[in-house]
This record gives structure tokens, sequence and C-alpha cells, in this order.
């Protein structure tokens, strides 16, 4: 029984077996090959040419470069740090052909003026946030900014009867008189001046003083003499020229101008021990002053500018009285504790549109930029106007009444190129916006009678910040009452 059933059980398994297919793959067979390593780059996959529109319509902005320095072969530009240029994404060339409005990208902006990576006019070239802009970018600018609500616009200070401000008018007349030889010596210096000319090999010409440089009445000796400053003898002019002439010749930078002869010579003008050793009109260097967000126009870029003109009331003991300038100084201690106040409401905790520490208590007024030799004007041009702009918004932020600024009528600049000085002043217009009238050259630092003529200019403009402005801004600013 048992040997029938195993019987049965092996004929079922050799059945089974027989219906088993004899050609069957190999094991073998059945392992696949592994991939051989690739040592090549991956790239992503590429979109078929169908989908090229869905991608330009996504507008992914581009990745912005790491920040470069400004023209590292240039050594004339005031201190700055290149923003990148970011190349406009997809979306915005595409609407900028079709006329709607282009999105915004980037962080938002901060109150005031444009951002370093921001331009002012329609490109996405981004502007720089000091004076380094060549010439060609710095016109471009300046060409858009009346565009802007609270924009600067340039305009050919001469004819003088165009300039709307019969005070401006008046101002900017004498300093063409100064720069044309007229009334600006005096004539105590004629005598000196005409010796030393005369010697073999001098580096002077009297000639070239002119005719009528030397005044011819006691009362304008009196009033030269009156000027804020002081009047340097022959010896340091020829200093300053020998100086001057040097840099010519070897082409030096900005720099070697500034610390050779800019700074010497407004030095001797406003600082001489002799004049006062602590003058209420002073200068101070601004390359590091920069402007605060809150004074910045919008539209408007940042920049610096190389010098300011500044008065400190603190000095005030050290000055002639004249009213009413003698009024404020009656009583300084209240005129500073009205300069605190207002230092304590202006965001900057100066009373100025900058933060920059040297100004805490001393109120800026002129600006002063500088180029090399042969450098062109119109950086400079930039410069003194965004910061003539920055001045106005300050001043009607912290007036009385925006009447108060007509009553004032204009700001004065300085712009310097290699040897050449000139004149530049800003108004404010109804409209908001700044109008620069620019430029009156009035002395140069390669003659001795160019010299003085800058001399006299600076003082001109020391008289007016210490006559006109500082009683106005202790009126309008600081809110001195003179009639108590």
């Amino acid at each position: 029984m048992g040997r029938s059933n195993s019987a049965k059980t092996n004929q079922r398994i050799l059945t089974w077996l027989s219906t088993i297919d004899k050609n069957y793959p190999k094991p073998q067979d059945n392992i696949k090959t592994p991939t051989p390593i690739s040592h090549r780059k991956h790239f992503l996959p590429s979109p078929s040419l169908s989908d090229q529109t869905s991608m330009d319509d996504a507008a992914i902005p581009t990745t912005p470069k790491r920040p470069r320095l400004a023209n590292l072969d240039d050594q004339d530009a005031t201190p700055t740090v290149e923003p990148p240029t970011v190349r406009a994404p997809v979306q915005l060339r595409h609407q900028s052909r079709t006329g709607s409005s282009p999105k915004r990208y980037g962080r938002k902006r901060k109150a005031g003026g444009v951002k370093d990576d921001e331009s002012v006019s329609t490109t996405t070239t981004g502007t720089s946030t000091s004076g380094a802009s060549s010439p060609s970018k710095a016109s471009g600018i300046m060409t858009t900014l009346d565009l802007c609500p609270e924009g600067a616009e340039w305009h050919p200070i001469e004819p003088v009867s165009q300039l709307s401000s019969p005070k401006l008018r008046d101002f900017v007349r004498v300093i063409k008189r100064t720069a044309g030889g007229n009334g600006y010596m005096p004539k105590s210096f004629e005598a000196c001046i005409r010796s030393a000319s005369e010697a073999a090999g001098a580096a002077i010409d009297f000639e070239d003083f002119g005719s009528h440089a030397f005044v011819s009445t006691a009362e304008a000796e009196q009033a030269l003499s009156e000027q804020p400053g002081y009047l340097p003898p022959l010896e340091d002019v020829l200093n300053i020229i020998d100086r001057a002439l040097e840099l010519q010749a070897t082409w030096d930078h900005e720099a070697g101008w500034s610390h050779e002869v800019y700074h010497p010579l407004l030095a001797s003008i406003l600082r001489h021990p002799k004049a006062s050793p602590k003058p209420f009109v002073d200068f101070t260097v601004a390359t590091t002053a920069s402007p605060h967000p809150n004074y910045i126009p919008y539209g408007v870029p940042s920049r610096k500018v190389d010098y300011f003109i500044y008065f400190d009331p603190s000095r005030s003991h050290c000055t002639t009285a004249i009213s009413p300038f003698a009024i404020i100084c009656e009583a300084p201690s209240v005129v500073l504790d009205r300069l605190d106040d207002l230092r304590r409401r202006t965001g900057t905790a100066t009373p100025n549109p900058t933060t920059f520490p040297r100004l805490k208590r001393a109120p800026m007024v002129v600006c002063v930029e500088t180029k090399k030799q042969g450098a062109g004007s119109h950086g400079a041009e930039l410069q003194l106007g965004v910061w003539h702009a920055y001045q106005w918004k300050f001043l009607l932020a912290h007036a009385s009444s925006p009447s108060a600024l007509d009553e004032l009528a204009f700001l004065p600049g300085i712009l310097i190129e290699g040897h050449s000085w000139s004149f530049t002043a800003s108004m404010r217009q109804k409209n908001g916006k700044t109008a620069i009238w620019s430029h009156l050259p009035f002395g140069r630092t390669d003659s001795a009678a160019g010299v003085y003529r800058i001399i006299a200019v600076v003082r001109f403009l020391a008289k007016w910040v210490r006559d006109t402005y500082w009683p106005w801004f202790a009126k309008y600013i600081l809110g001195c009452d003179f009639n108590k």
C-alpha cells in the first residue's frame, strides 16, 4: 500500500517536469549590466522650443555680479564702490517694447532717493554712490533728473540778466567783476607786486593784474579788510603756484591737487593764524560725508563732495560784530540751545542733511567739488547739483515757512578742475525742483593774479555766509527773534 502511493507521487512529479520548457534563459542572462559612470557634467534638461514663450514670461531676475571698486585706475574719484549692473529680466525687456509698466525687483527702496543699484532713468544701469561717474555717465544722469518730481536741472549762468533772482544777479555780478580783474586787491599790495615782477627771472607778471585790480579809495580798501579770512602775502601765493605747476607737469591725480594745492590755499584764506585761530567761517574735508536718506529727493542719486565751507556759532566771539550778526552774538548760549533743539529734530543729530560728525554743531553752507586737470566738469557739476538738492530739502523741512526759502534766494557752490576755479549757484523752484546755474570761472592757480582772484571770491563767499546766510538761518531755521 505504501509502495503504491509512493509510485503514484513519483509519476505525478515526472509528469509535471515533462511540461516545463527546456529553452528557458540562463540565470546570467537576466542580470542587467550596470551603466558606466560618466565623468561629463550633467546639464539641466532644456525645454522644447515650443516652451520658450512660457520661459520668457517667467521673468526670472538674473543674479547680480559681485560689487567691484569703481575706477581702480582712476585715483581722482571721490571714494566710492561701484554698484552691480543688473541685466533686465526678459519680462521687463518685453514690457519696455510693448509700453507696459515694468515691475520693480530688488530690495525695497529706502526713504528719499534711489538705491545704489537703482537708476534715475528708464535704463537698468545703476548709479554709483559718489563721484566716480565717468563724464558720459554723469551727463546721462543729469539729462534725466529733471523728470523726477524733486529732481534737478542745469542752466548756463550767463547771461546774468536771465537769472530770476535779483539777489543772485547782484551776487554773480560782483564775482564777474573780480574775475575780470576789477577792484579785488588792496592798494597797499601794488608796490610789492610791481617790484617782484620787475626782478630778473620773476615768476609773476604785473600786467596779469590789469589796470583796475587795485582799489582806488580808502572806503574800498576798508571794505576789503573787513571781509572774513586773510589775504596771504605774495610769497605764500607763489608757493601755491609752484606746487600747482608741478602737479600739472606730472599729470598728478586729484588727491595730489587736493593735498598740495586746494587744501593749503583754502587754509591760507580761512584759517590763517593772523586772521583768527578759530574762524567763524571755516572749511573741512567732506569726502566721507554721505547724505542722509531723509533728505535725498526721490529719484536723485547719492553723491559726495570734497569740501564743505561752514560756520560755527560757538566761535561767534571771534568775529567782527556786524548787524544783524551782532544781535545773534549777544546771546550765544541761547543760539546754541536752539541749535541743539534742531539737532534733535533732524534725524542726523547735526544741523545738516548728513550725519557727518565733524559738523555736529556747525551748519554747512558751500559745497566744493574738485577734479584733476583735464578730468572734465560733468561729474563735478552732478555732485554739486545733487548736494544742493539735499540742502534745499533739508532747509524746507525745518524752515518756519516755505516762503523763507524765497528770502534766502540761492545757495552758492565752488567747482574746481585743475587750475580753474568756478562759481555755481542753485535756486529752489516753485515746482519743487532744484535749478543749478553753472558755471562762472573766476580764478586760476597758475598765476599770481589768478590766485588772488580766488582769494577775493572765497572771502566774498565767507562774508555772505557770515552776514546773510547765518542771520537767515538763525531767524527761519532756529527761530531766533531779532525784535526782542
